[in-house]
């Protein structure tokens, strides 16, 4: 029923679960730019050391989709279909499509690049792009099987694979997380 006030309390809940996370982003987005500011680049890496726009995209890209990957684990553990799983869901819908436009504004910094912007990390963000309209649809017409098998390629490629790669020498992340051993 569309004027039932569980439907509203869901929503507002909803709602204001994506505004704290979207906050708590920022937040650690900002965090990051603060502490990860000075971090020298790891002895016999490469010394591209990002700046400006770039930077602030990738702390708010990292921001954004860490969250991810713990609602996408805690979920693919969990009961679905309850009011929890949905929430969640929507929340990772919500975080991972903003990620996934932050992505698509960064240059490639390694390998070939389309237009002198695009490389193939950015096709994970296409992915993303296709996935999630194709999950709501499917869920939304009672594709359950359907619903499930794309959010569980949009996972494993969108934040394990790429996190992958994200994780390898000479990438930012790999920098960011262990330039210090």
């Amino acid at each position: 029923m569309k004027g039932d006030p569980r439907n509203r309390t869901v929503t507002r809940r909803v709602f204001v679960a994506i505004s704290v996370a979207i906050l708590i982003g920022v937040a650690v987005a900002a965090l990051l730019s603060i502490a990860l500011a000075d971090v020298p680049a790891a002895p016999g890496m490469a010394t591209w050391q990002p700046s400006g726009l770039y930077l602030t995209l990738a702390y708010v890209h990292f921001a954004t989709i860490a969250p991810c990957f713990l609602i996408g684990i805690w979920v693919l553990l969990r009961p679905k279909g309850t009011p929890v799983h949905k929430a969640l869901g929507r929340i990772y819908v919500v975080l991972i499509s903003f990620s996934s436009i932050v992505a698509a504004a960064m240059p490639a910094g390694l390998g070939p690049r389309l237009w002198n912007h695009f490389g193939f990390i950015h096709l994970f963000c296409v992915l993303v792009f296709v996935s999630v309209p194709l999950a709501i649809w499917a869920i939304k017409h009672g594709k359950v099987r359907m619903h499930a098998n794309t959010m569980l390629g949009m996972f494993l490629g969108g934040i394990l694979i790429a996190g992958t790669f994200a994780l390898m020498p000479g990438r930012l992340l790999h920098t960011w997380l262990f330039a210090w051993m």
